[in-house]
Formats: C-alpha cells, structure tokens, sequence
C-alpha cells in the first residue's frame, strides 16, 4: 500500500473541523504501516474450512499483525477456521468484538469481512457485513450453542434484547396441535384440556359452570408458541388446534360449549357462548379429550 499522510487545516471546507479530520487521516496511516497482503479463498475451500490463497510466506513476528480483506464464496456451516496456504494446520477464528470463538454459520458467503492475524488466532470483524457470533458460554449479546450445533433438539439461546426491522421464519412445534397459547396465573388444580374461565379480577381458574361466557382457553401442553410467561405461568391456548375435555358424545363439527363438569365442554344446545368446534368423534358418554378446533 502507498500512502501520503495529508494534514488539513481549519477553513479547508466550510463546516468541518480539521482537528478531527486529521484524525481521519491518523488513523488511515496506523492502517497503511501494517502488513497487509491480497488474497482469496482457494478452490480447495469447503464448508468446513476456508483455505486462504495469499502471497509470499508464513509471516514474521515483525510483520504481524496480518490484515486479510476478502469476500468468502461460501458459507462457514460445521465451525469457522482459515488455513491460510502457508500453514499446514487450520488456524482458530474470534471474533474480534466479542473475543469469543466464531462457530458453525457465522462466516457468510458474498458478505465482506477482514481477517487480522496474530501469530495464533484469526480474528475476523463482520460488523459491517451482518455477522452474528456463537458461543458456548451464554455471553451477553451473543447466540449460545451450547455445546453442538443447533439443530434437532439443541437450543439456541440469545442473552440480550433482539430488535428486527423484518423477520421471516418458520416456527414449529413438530409434537404440537398447532394452538397458540398465552401465559396465566390460573389458581388451584389443572390438567392439560381443561377450559379456564375469569373468576375475579386479575383471576383464572378451571371453570365448572354451564354456558359461562367468561371462559378465555384450554390448558396446553402442545402449543406450538407460548407468549405473555411474564404475567403467568399456565400456558392456556387461545387460538388453533389443542386437545380439549369433553363431555358426553359429539360428532365433528359440532359445535361445543362450557360444561357443568370441571373443565369440560360439551355439545351446544343453542344457548351458550360456542368455545370449540369438535374435529373429531367421540361416543362415549364419559369424559374424554378430543381434537377441536378453539372458536372463541
């Protein structure tokens, strides 16, 4: 890199400040007194590990630190390593913001990055280009993998509050009904299937009176999201599909109101607030949980 250090003075434009302008210029020739080297990913590159084309040779303590721009082709998916062409073994990647190791997905392909070496790590800053770093160690503003990465039934977890201008996603409990519930603190006993009705103010409880019309959902324990935990603890279902008490026999379709019995509800003789609509059989005269679809 050539460089030629320019000093500005105060009235070189209208407005700007030349002390801080100079600052500019100090810091472009911080940068232009390192090593720097061009480079790219070689062909042999895979999904596993970046290998860095670059010239010369492996560098010298007096030539570090080393600062590779580039742009990867692919994306980093089972942990972010670089084998730079001079090394024969792969060389760790951090993040530079966050000293914590960079895993599985972080290195995206056709997003800029720079790499600085420093004689044992690769730090890497992707700030400008969207990177997210994954941790093990639930650090504050990272995404923790824990200890694999996340699929199947590992979690991802983010410590820190997560804001998006738009998301989209597919969201899905595989064992789930497909209800969507909302946390309350619904008082004394419940099952999963049982109906909740407002008993008070602020209050929630298994209902046991026919017809009422102040019943909110069924107990859950197959939602597939659960919102609101803040204000209570009881997932109770709101909308979609839930597995729910009733009593005495029906037939899909019917069309299900609160019952007398403890969290039932039961088939609508044309009075009543209609909570569910039944998606499936029943025969029996007892009390059973069926497949319905939640109205309310």
């Amino acid at each position: 890199m050539i460089y030629e250090k320019t000093e500005f003075a105060d009235g070189t434009a209208p407005y700007l400040n030349a002390a801080n302008l100079n600052k500019i210029g100090d810091a472009i020739e911080a940068l232009a007194l390192q090593s720097i080297e061009p480079c790219g990913f070689s062909a042999s590159s895979t999904a596993s590990a970046f290998v860095l084309e670059t010239s010369g040779t492996a560098p010298t303590s007096d030539e570090l630190p080393l600062i590779y721009v580039c742009i990867p082709t692919l994306t980093n998916v089972a942990g972010a390593t670089i084998k730079p062409a001079w090394s024969g073994t792969a060389i760790p990647m951090y993040d530079i913001s966050t000293n914590a190791a960079v895993l599985g997905g972080a290195i995206r392909a056709n997003i800029p990055y720079y790499f600085i070496y420093d004689g044992t790590k690769m730090w890497v800053d992707g700030r400008g280009g969207g990177a997210f770093t994954l941790s093990s160690g639930n650090t504050a503003g990272t995404f923790d993998k824990t200890n694999t990465n996340p699929t199947g039934s590992s979690r991802l977890n983010y410590s820190g509050y997560f804001y998006a201008t738009q998301m989209w996603a597919n969201a899905y409990n595989s064992l789930s009904t497909a209800d969507i519930a909302e946390g309350y603190p619904v008082e004394g006993e419940y099952e999963p299937g049982d109906l909740v009705a407002i008993v008070g103010n602020e209050k929630y409880s298994v209902n046991d009176k026919p017809l009422n019309h102040r019943v909110i959902g069924f107990v859950s324990d197959e939602y597939a999201a659960l919102f609101g935990t803040n204000y209570g603890k009881t997932p109770v279902a709101c909308a979609g599909r839930i597995h729910a008490k009733v009593n005495g026999p029906c037939r899909a379709g019917d069309f299900l109101v609160a019952s007398a019995e403890r969290g039932c509800v039961e088939v609508g003789r044309g009075d009543g607030i209609v909570v569910a609509q039944a998606l499936a059989d029943k025969k029996t005269q007892g009390i059973e949980r069926i497949l319905v679809r939640i109205c309310h």
